[in-house]
């Protein structure tokens, strides 16, 4: 998701606090499309009507990893707040969570385990990815005489990715140069996966960050908050939920505590899958003769083009929802 996209979804979710607290939201129209506008209106009505206790609503996705979801709904009962995720999105289901890149090995899924950012170290990522970055002649303003700094591969590769979108013998040579980057990338990230198919892995901690995931605590803070509790004494939250909006108009609910009671039940087991030439992991759980994938974790980079800039971990739902209406 790029930054503008980050911004409009930000937008929207202000501006459904506006509505569902009543107040004027013609400040809001010169930010967001007629379309968003009514989808939001109809939302924020929908959600009033799900939750007719709340007194108030509080924007807190600008603080993410101090409480959960998006908006807080103060109630005037109990539960004394609902927390609320919003997904906007045109299909599908969108990310569950964007998370660090070290998480795998950090958060002891992998016992003593070389990190990815190590696991790159090791390879030289940075000196191989700035060289083959050197072999375009055409650059503008990226000066390639200095050392391989993480700022100066960013300049050089936003240069290339732009000069890639010409319809000339320099896009094409620079088009040819980024597909080698990230294709050298990517068998590094299937080399660092092979590695962690043979570490151990600590199934404790495993169903800790999956319940994590799920539950929408998605920081560093809310592992270690959990570390020494056991799985089973990890209270399901009854006030979360994530609504589905979508660009058709439909709106959808998700409560996810039957899942992660399966989760935390003893008879579960939990377990990683792998895939050949894969770039990313799956958490399962497997019960009496069932199985069902829940997350899969991709290696990813955010920014320029894989393998550029800012790694981590992009984690997606792999279980089938049980979706209601609103």
């Amino acid at each position: 998701m790029g930054k503008h996209e980050r911004k409009r979804i930000e937008t929207r979710e202000k501006h459904l606090i506006c509505l569902i607290n009543g107040e004027e939201d013609s400040a809001f129209a010169g930010n967001l499309t007629e379309k968003d506008l009514a989808l939001d209106r109809t939302l924020a009505q929908k959600i009033k009507k799900k939750f007719p206790k709340t007194k108030k609503a509080e924007h807190i996705g600008n603080i993410y990893g101090n409480s959960l979801g998006d908006i807080k709904l103060i109630q005037t009962s109990k539960p004394k707040n609902i927390f609320l995720e919003i997904k906007f999105i045109k299909s599908g289901y969108g990310t569950r969570a964007n998370i660090s890149q070290n998480a795998l090995t950090t958060y002891g899924i992998f016992k003593n385990a070389v990190s990815w950012s190590s696991f790159r170290d090791k390879e030289k990522h940075d000196l191989w990815v700035f060289e083959k970055l050197s072999e375009f002649q055409h650059y503008e303003t990226a000066d390639r005489s200095v050392k391989a700094t993480r700022p100066l591969i960013c300049r050089m590769a936003k240069e290339l990715k732009e000069f890639a979108k010409r319809k000339d013998a320099v896009g094409f040579e620079a088009e040819k140069i980024k597909k080698a980057i990230m294709e050298r990338d990517r068998h590094e990230k299937l080399k660092y996966l092979n590695y962690l198919s043979n570490q151990n892995v600590d199934y404790d901690n495993l169903k800790k960050f999956a319940i994590l995931i799920l539950t929408g605590n998605h920081t560093a803070s809310a592992f270690y908050k959990f570390a020494n509790t056991k799985v089973c004494d990890i209270q399901i939250p009854d006030n979360y939920f994530i609504i589905y909006a979508y660009d058709t108009g439909k709106f959808y609910l998700e409560e996810i505590r039957e899942l992660i009671s399966k989760i935390q039940n003893s008879a579960t087991s939990v377990g990683i899958s792998f895939s050949p030439q894969q770039t990313n992991i799956k958490i399962y759980i497997s019960y009496g003769n069932g199985k069902k994938y829940l997350l899969r974790i991709v290696l990813h980079w955010k920014n320029k083009f894989q393998g550029i800039e800012t790694p981590c971990l992009n984690i997606f739902d792999e279980y089938g929802k049980k979706l209601t209406e609103i």
